[in-house]
């Protein structure tokens, strides 16, 4: 049996192949004469790829793909420079230094060569036939979604006019452009609405009221609706026909001429009453301020109130009442016969006096072997009652000696 390979330089003769079984295949010397093996239960031709043409593992030549193919088969390889091939003559595919795979699409391959991949590539060097969309210098890949959507921008290539169409979901009513550009509306018999600065009046509408001309500000005009004011203008006439006419706001009376010259007759209503004599409604009250000093002058009287005495030897830090109800003190004396001082306390108070607790109103202090004396031209005034207690400083134990009061009251 004669074989030809073809892509082989040389033809090759007499040679045979045996069947074998896979499993345990024959081995050779060098240089031992060796056919073809075939296998034993397909018929396929064993081709061991280990011998120096790359890959590993054993091949199996079939016309069908494999479901698991062993091995790997030189499907294509990287060569620095083209081939020259003849007519027919086999030849691996190319690849470039990257691995990319090297495809010609040019008719006739008069184009040069074009590699596989997303990069743009120059129209009329590399390429004159390619799936892409063209930028006016180069052809780009045209993109779609992981559903096969295409991907369209709505940008336009420079110097050049895009159109728009606008139609129903049917696509067979498309919308009309005037000349100027304008796209026609229909309202379709539904109501729009309207925006303008402006309506005009409807007619009839300037002549069923009267409208005003209001003329130049600060000129006569029949038509005025409002006073219109300008500098150096004339006095606007007001006329209040006899008649009082309220004022509203505050009015300032300036006098004429100085001193002033009115008298005042009248306080609150009341005639004026000069001289001395008993307050009343027509006696101004006088006020005086707190830096001043004013003397009082006593006036005698007809009749006295005599005062009533309270006096004890034995005053202690236990409260004693002087007057169970209201009156005013106008003397009081006190002897303290300790070596320390002691605090006498008075208290305005109508209850119970708890020493130490309750408030007092005045506290007196008597130095040690010390007499306090003191009178009153005007009463000290108490609202409730009037008691006292004497204490040491501390303001409620007792003082060791008992103390002598003596107080005069009404």
């Amino acid at each position: 049996m004669d074989w030809t390979l073809t892509g082989i330089a040389r033809a090759v003769r007499g040679v045979y192949g045996r069947a074998v079984n896979k499993a345990s295949l024959p081995t050779y010397n060098q240089d031992d004469p060796a056919p073809l093996a075939f296998d034993l239960a397909t018929g396929r031709l064993l081709v061991d790829a280990t011998g120096g043409d790359g890959g590993a593992d054993t091949q199996y030549t079939s016309g069908t793909t494999l479901a698991s193919p062993t091995g790997n088969a030189i499907l294509a390889q990287f060569a620095s420079s083209a081939p020259t091939l003849t007519n027919n003559e086999l030849y691996v595919a190319q690849l470039d230094a990257s691995g990319n795979l090297k495809v010609n699409v040019a008719a006739g391959g008069t184009s040069g060569q074009q590699y596989t991949g997303s990069p743009a590539v120059t129209v009329g060097t590399q390429i004159e036939t390619l799936a892409g969309a063209y930028d006016g210098a180069n052809v780009r890949p045209v993109k779609s979604d992981n559903t096969g959507t295409l991907f369209v921008n709505q940008g336009h290539l420079a110097g050049s006019t895009d159109t728009v169409s606008i139609s129903d979901s049917t696509g067979a009513n498309k919308a009309t452009v005037s000349a100027s550009g304008a796209v026609k509306v229909d309202n379709s018999g539904v109501t729009q609405p309207v925006s303008v600065a402006s309506l005009p009046l409807p007619t009839g509408a300037s002549t069923s009221a009267k409208q005003p001309a209001l003329g130049t500000a600060g000129s006569a005009s029949a038509d005025v609706i409002s006073v219109q004011g300008i500098a150096s203008m004339t006095a606007l006439k007001v006329d209040g026909s006899g008649v009082t006419q309220p004022v509203s706001g505050t009015v300032t009376a300036n006098q004429g001429g100085a001193p002033w010259s009115a008298n005042v007759t009248q306080f609150g209503g009341n005639a004026i009453v000069t001289g001395t004599g008993a307050g009343g409604n027509g006696i101004p009250r006088v006020t005086v301020s707190n830096d001043s000093i004013v003397g009082a002058v006593p006036t005698p009287s007809a009749s006295v109130t005599a005062t009533t005495v309270f006096q004890v030897s034995n005053l202690t830090n236990s409260s004693q009442t002087i007057k169970s109800s209201s009156g005013r003190i106008y003397y009081y004396h006190f002897y303290n016969p300790n070596v320390v001082d002691i605090y006498m306390n008075l208290y305005d108070v109508s209850g119970a006096v708890t020493v130490g607790t309750t408030a007092a109103t005045r506290i007196i202090v008597v130095p040690a072997l010390s007499v306090i004396d003191t009178p009153f031209v005007i009463g000290q005034s108490y609202a409730n009652a009037i008691k006292t207690a004497a204490t040491n400083v501390d303001g409620s134990t007792a003082p060791a000696l008992n103390i002598l009061a003596t107080v005069d009251y009404i």
